[in-house]
């Protein structure tokens, strides 16, 4: 079973600046897997899966967000 999924950051935001990077981990080994503000992974096992956004912004600050996700065949 493979299932692509898309991620869309634009509803992220900086109160004082921009994002200027975004930077995805869909296995929670804390590698990057996609950078930009939208991608898509493809999953190739049905299971929940963390998946983190990482933002950098025009100061270099970082935000970091993780959901879970589920991710089934049907």
């Amino acid at each position: 079973m493979i299932v692509t999924v898309s991620f869309d950051a634009s509803s992220s935001f900086d109160l004082d600046g921009q994002i200027v990077k975004y930077v995805w981990d869909f296995d929670g080994d804390g590698a990057s897997d996609a950078e930009g503000k939208v991608v898509q992974h493809v999953f190739s096992s049905e299971a929940t899966f963390a998946v983190t956004l990482t933002v950098t912004d025009n100061d270099d600050q970082i935000g970091r967000k993780t959901k879970s996700i589920e991710v089934t065949g049907s």
